[in-house]
């Protein structure tokens, strides 16, 4: 009897498309002495197993192949062009993993073939497997896919203008735009502070943070911690877009001024910032009911709170 020869092999790119349709396979003959099988036709036994080494036979296929001076020998398995076959390679399950190469060889190019050992199949040949996902067509699919197989788990399509939207818990439902959150006046700390302005559809607005960010301080000085979360309340100091007023938004601070909180309760004196500047001045805006006035943005003793859009 022949010695059991010894074979290394690579089971290396995978092309699935129509003019190269396969996987190339390329190994190193040697007998059990670890010499080269030189310039020799020598028959080939490939089997495809799924889940386990021992697992269901999907497919195998008998070829021949020569080798060169150094024993090197390339196929292609599964090309069309073996011998013979049992199966065929479309019909291989891959989504079935994890899958197994079991190679065999007669160096005598017969059919006594010599069992070379079972290797696991890793990334590369579940290439086949994306290549027939490629050409799904959703036509055909019957069902709901779940949103665990990557589908949306609807039943029925959306109409025009229709956008997809998730709940808290994850499930998504068609919705028109009118549908959409809808914001109210009142504290939201969501957003970082108290909703005082919103637009005529409710989707935007203004919010107002809740505490000052700064006292007795300078127009120059309160631009350096406006977006400081040190000087924010623990909803504010989340978002870092905050802003000053300008005049007219800082009216609206002052006729919600009770329902927003965090001002003073004396507010004789109490002068906020705005962001309307004229030259080197700003206006500022009296909280104890008198008319805005301006002074220079280097001039101490007024206060801040800010606001941002939404």
């Amino acid at each position: 009897m022949k010695n059991i020869l010894l074979i290394l092999f690579l089971f290396s790119a995978i092309s699935t498309n129509a003019q190269t349709k396969g996987y190339n396979f390329q190994g190193v003959a040697r007998d059990a002495s670890g010499v080269i099988i030189a310039l020799q036709k020598i028959s080939l036994r490939f089997s495809i197993i799924a889940t386990t080494p021992t697992g269901k036979n999907e497919y195998s296929e008998i070829r021949q192949a020569t080798t060169d001076e150094q024993g090197v020998f390339s196929t292609v398995i599964g090309d069309g062009n073996a011998i013979s076959t049992t199966g065929t390679v479309d019909s291989i399950n891959w989504k079935l993993a994890p899958k197994f190469l079991k190679v065999e060889m007669d160096p005598t190019a017969g059919n006594s073939f010599f069992d070379m050992g079972t290797t696991q199949l890793r990334t590369v040949p579940y290439a086949n497997y994306a290549n027939y996902a490629n050409s799904l067509n959703a036509e055909n699919i019957i069902g709901t896919i779940p949103l665990s197989k990557g589908g949306t788990g609807l039943i029925i399509a959306g109409t025009d203008g229709q956008v997809l939207t998730s709940s808290s818990n994850g499930t998504l439902k068609w919705t028109t735009p009118a549908e959409r959150l809808k914001y109210k006046i009142g504290l939201n700390e969501s957003l970082g502070g108290y909703v005082f302005y919103l637009t005529p559809d409710s989707l935007h607005g203004l919010v107002c943070e809740t505490i000052d960010q700064g006292i007795r301080m300078s127009w120059d000085d309160a631009m350096e911690i406006i977006n400081d979360p040190n000087y924010h309340s623990a909803s504010g100091k989340n978002f870092t877009d905050w802003r000053l007023p300008n005049l007219r938004e800082l009216n609206l601070i002052f006729l919600n001024k009770n329902k927003i909180g965090g001002f003073p309760i004396n507010l004789y004196g109490q002068y906020y910032f705005s962001s309307s500047r004229n030259i080197n001045s700003v206006w500022l805006k009296p909280f104890d009911g008198k008319f805005e006035f301006y002074v220079p943005t280097s001039n101490y003793g007024y206060y801040t709170r800010v606001i941002r859009s939404f």
